[in-house]
């Protein structure tokens, strides 16, 4: 078995411990559920593996877009800047469930926080879009 990125982005994520604090476990593949407690992060990952010609080589590139919600901008902003220091151009292992990589994020681009329609409550909701490049490399099985 072998570690994939998304399970990666996350651990590097919440082994910070200022990524940790303020957002918990409230990391989400893909999409953040409509309803839930404020801060709360969602990832999607996409990108390839690349094969050499004896087959799978061990890399991956691509990239992570990171969608941070939160009720207040200042609240955004923090979550924000705390993922840019667990994140941005770290480099080193990261072994989750047994299974190792080395893993590479660089800090691509941030949108600013925008402020979109309410989602049915009182509160309006923040967003801020963090697009991490991934390179990663892990012994083939």
């Amino acid at each position: 078995m072998s570690l994939r990125p998304e399970e990666a982005i996350r651990a590097r994520a919440l082994a910070h411990s200022g990524t940790s604090a303020l957002i918990g476990t409230r990391w989400f593949p893909d999409m953040a559920p409509q309803a839930g407690a404020y801060p709360m992060v969602a990832c999607m990952v996409s990108g390839k593996h690349t094969n050499s010609l004896a087959g799978p080589s061990g890399w991956y590139t691509g990239e992570a877009k990171i969608g941070i919600w939160a009720a207040s901008y200042e609240s955004a902003q923090a979550v924000a800047e705390q993922l840019r220091f667990a994140l941005n151009s770290v480099r080193g292992d990261i072994t989750v469930s047994g299974d190792t990589a080395n893993v590479t994020t660089i800090l691509a681009e941030e949108a600013p926080a925008t402020e979109p329609p309410t989602d049915g409550g009182e509160k309006p909701i923040f967003g801020i879009l963090q697009t991490y490049k991934i390179s990663m490399a892990q012994a083939t099985s």
